[in-house]
């Protein structure tokens, strides 16, 4: 199996995930502060996760689409080595205006990875991909 599609996988389920933290919230400074944090700086970690998937892509495969990849990598490395300095602000608008075009690309890549529908429902079947089933509709 292509390596490319757990990666391209664990990429979207992240970005259910964060739909799912930010959405009891309206507005930066409400996400950044309820519950000690907690939403937020598990969304922190789902952007660390999304950008180191995103950079073991292999380039040939992101070359197909003219996304900003570079952006979603460097991303991550901002947020794994400035743990204090990271603007709520900036994060809430990522989550609420960047991750619907990402999640785009990446059911388009996952489409080019020509995976058989048999394989990406067993992948789907297995408890780290609970949210994104919807692919199961894709192929």
């Amino acid at each position: 199996m292509n390596k490319n599609i757990l990666y391209l996988l664990s990429i979207l389920e992240a970005i259910e995930k964060i739909k799912v933290y930010k959405n009891d919230f309206k507005n930066a400074n409400d996400f950044f502060e309820a519950n000690l944090q907690k939403e937020f700086n598990a969304t922190i970690n789902l952007l660390i996760v999304i950008g180191e998937e995103a950079r073991k892509i292999d380039d040939e495969l992101k070359s197909i689409t003219d996304f900003e990849w570079k952006s979603v990598i460097g991303l991550r490395n901002f947020l794994s080595h400035n743990y204090k300095g990271i603007d709520p602000n900036i994060i809430w608008d990522i989550v609420n205006n960047k991750l619907d075009k990402l999640k785009e690309i990446c059911i388009l890549l996952v489409k080019k990875t020509e995976i058989k529908k048999e394989q990406i429902s067993t992948l789907l079947n297995s408890p780290y991909y609970k949210n994104i089933k919807y692919l199961l509709n894709e192929f």
